[in-house]
């Protein structure tokens, strides 16, 4: 669900800077993902089958086991990632931003912060999502002070029910 929040909320705050982005996947999504979706009456991302030749933002792995095929012939143009960093490369530099924090949807939603942009509720509840699934809804150790303050500021907006939400989230998880 990380992975699929993020890729949406960096395709969205791509295109709010002017940069025309599409999110995509390199897998079928899971039941929880497509309930969160469901739920927030969000598009499903297409799945990219080979990235040769394309142009990709890489969120949430930066592993070549990880990433869909035809990689090694994509332009990488950008990574952010909570994990340790891997063995994806580039010929060019590239944007790149890794924290050790509990999620990289709410990394994400750090560079809205930055560029002083505003998400509406279903990118809140989307980006929140994202910590909500990577942390069993903030209760593993990985969770840090950055996640909270974030989600404390972000999930009002959403005007969703937080129990509600998050039970819908685990049933589809859990099936």
């Amino acid at each position: 669900t990380d992975t699929v929040s993020s890729a949406i909320a960096m395709a969205n705050l791509l295109n709010q800077i002017g940069v025309e982005a599409t999110p995509v996947i390199a897998d079928e999504l899971n039941k929880e993902t497509k309930e969160i979706l469901s739920i927030l009456d969000i598009e499903e991302p297409a799945v990219l089958e080979n990235a040769s030749g394309l142009n990709l933002f890489l969120v949430d792995h930066n592993a070549m086991s990880q990433a869909v095929k035809g990689i090694e012939e994509a332009n990488i143009v950008g990574i952010i990632d909570h994990h340790n960093i891997s063995d994806v490369s580039s010929a060019d530099v590239v944007y790149g931003s890794y924290a050790p924090v509990g999620s990289t949807s709410m990394l994400i939603y750090s560079k809205y912060k930055e560029l002083n942009i505003d998400v509406d509720e279903k990118m809140a509840a989307l980006i929140c999502s994202g910590l909500m699934s990577d942390t069993n809804n903030m209760k593993y150790d990985s969770v840090t002070e950055f996640d909270k303050q974030l989600f404390d500021e972000l999930w009002p907006k959403t005007n969703l029910d937080h129990e509600e939400f998050n039970t819908r989230r685990l049933k589809a998880k859990i099936d």
